[in-house]
């Protein structure tokens, strides 16, 4: 089967992050910290993020049926958890809307269009996939460099190690079940090939 060439449109989002909820203890934590205002939009930004692939996850899987879709919206959830316990931590309202419906509108657009091919084509709801874990990636590694107390860059880290699993997991199911070997649609070849050489934990379900 030919390389299916890059669709999507790649649309202006802001920069996005995500991430789960570690330990009911973290509700309890008080800070003086005070964050920036980009350091707090980035914050918001990142939930809405996850929040982004986990809704079109969980529709690709009902749809598709795909077992990486049923990882990764468990995954996402998990992703939203966290990013959700640093915003109280940090006592930063989050957006509180329900499934596919969201505050950013760069995100909204990005949900209406990619649902509508994801769910009009198998191998279309990969690609959608792949193209959110580069894009999670990428927004993740900017604000590792910006972050602005440990905690933060902790959650950084984490969740760039699942979207870079989630990734793996995306190339190796478009290979085993289509015979397509992915290309990059946003990342550079060189760090997409050194992400796929990493050894992961797998479908990422974890992360």
């Amino acid at each position: 089967m030919k390389i299916i060439s890059t669709f999507l449109t790649v649309l202006v989002l802001g920069v996005g992050f995500t991430s789960c909820s570690k330990d009911d203890k973290q509700d309890d934590i008080t800070t003086d910290v005070v964050l920036s205002e980009t350091q707090k939009s980035h914050l918001v930004k990142l939930y809405e993020e996850e929040k982004l692939a986990h809704d079109l996850y969980s529709e690709f899987y009902d749809e598709h049926g795909y077992k990486p879709f049923s990882h990764h919206t468990e995954a996402e959830a998990k992703h939203m958890g966290y990013v959700d316990d640093i915003l109280k931590q940090y006592d930063i309202t989050r957006p509180n809307l329900g499934h596919g419906i969201f505050e950013n509108a760069g995100y909204q657009q990005s949900y209406n269009e990619w649902l509508a091919k994801g769910i009009s084509d198998g191998v279309h709801s990969c690609y959608i996939a792949a193209y959110i874990e580069e894009m999670d990636i990428l927004d993740l590694m900017e604000g590792i460099k910006i972050a602005e107390t440990a905690d933060i860059k902790d959650l950084y880290e984490t969740l760039k190690s699942g979207s870079e699993n989630h990734l793996r997991a995306y190339n190796k199911f478009l290979k085993m079940e289509f015979n397509i070997e992915y290309t990059p649609q946003l990342m550079s070849q060189e760090l997409f090939d050194k992400i796929i050489s990493e050894v992961g934990s797998g479908h990422g379900g974890g992360k």
